[in-house]
């Protein structure tokens, strides 16, 4: 949820004007624009070529939406070897009502207190788990015990 509500960027494409690059196309618009601003961001995808002339080579897209949203495309021939897949490079946010840090560390506290809100019995049944478990493992010894005392006998 966390790296979710810090993910968002323009994109004029989209209808609401954002995108995301944890979910792409997600429905859902950026409700904290106000606060982190807008950012662009750079998507590279990188594949093998598909035309035979040019086998063992990749081709690299670069798709690039500037802050205010607005999409340009390259693409590229990379010789050799490349890893394939997408990567998403997120730019600085701009316009924000907070700096970056403050809007991390608010979306940090919104987070927690989500988690929070969502289990709030969470720490009592951990708190009540450590209990179970120094149980569990005083019976393992007492019935380890009893079996070895009860099978000396057969022996």
């Amino acid at each position: 949820m966390y790296t979710y509500l810090r993910a968002y960027y323009r994109d004029s494409t989209r209808p609401s004007g954002w995108n995301n690059a944890l979910f792409p196309n997600v429905g859902m618009p950026n409700v904290f624009w106000e606060l982190q601003g807008s950012r662009g961001v750079v998507i590279e995808d990188v594949h093998a070529a598909k035309d035979a002339a040019s086998k063992g080579s990749f081709v690299k897209t670069s798709v690039r939406f500037d802050e205010s949203g607005l999409r340009s495309e390259s693409k590229d021939t990379i010789p050799g070897p490349a890893k394939e897949g997408m990567q998403f490079l997120l730019g600085k946010s701009q316009g924000g009502q907070l700096s970056a840090a403050q809007f991390d560390d608010a979306m940090a506290n919104l987070t927690a207190y989500i988690t929070y809100m969502s289990d709030p019995s969470a720490n009592e049944r951990k708190r009540l788990g450590v209990w179970v478990m120094l149980y569990l493992c005083g019976f393992f010894v007492l019935a380890w015990w009893l079996n070895k005392t009860y099978w000396k006998d057969i022996k």
